[in-house]
């Protein structure tokens, strides 16, 4: 069996509402781009889709994509954002338009870590073809 390629690209926009169909499509062009499709290429286009929002409504100034495809095909999708509020997998209320997107992102996920870094927070995702449900969420 031959390794596969580590493969890397990263797209910085303005945390703002517009900006999320932008890393939505960012993602699906270089994911086609890197040959990956089915349910990878719609698993990470919801999560970056949600992570994406998140940042828009609570960061500042700017937000960061990242995806990696590592050598043994996972696929590492880091959203970086300068937002105050953290992450919460807090259960939404039953008519709450809100808060489902960390439950979306838990159920599609192989593992899941939310990181402060000096003024930013990093959040990373990452996503097995045919695997669901985050068996980590590690908060720093």
């Amino acid at each position: 069996m031959v390794p596969r390629e580590v493969r890397e690209s990263s797209f910085r926009l303005p945390a703002e509402a517009a900006s999320v169909p932008l890393a939505r499509r960012f993602t699906t062009t270089v994911l086609t781009l890197w040959k990956v499709g089915g349910e990878l290429l719609e698993g990470a286009e919801l999560v970056v889709s949600e992570l994406a929002g998140n940042a828009a409504t609570h960061g500042r100034c700017d937000l960061t994509v990242r995806l990696r495809l590592d050598a043994n095909g996972l696929l590492h999708i880091t959203v970086i954002d300068r937002g105050d509020e953290p992450e919460s997998a807090a259960s939404p209320l039953a008519d709450d338009e809100h808060g489902r997107g960390m439950h979306i992102i838990q159920a599609l996920a192989a593992r899941i870590y939310v990181t402060r870094q000096s003024r930013s927070r990093h959040t990373l995702v990452v996503l097995t073809a045919g695997e669901g449900g985050a068996d980590t969420t590690a908060h720093a």
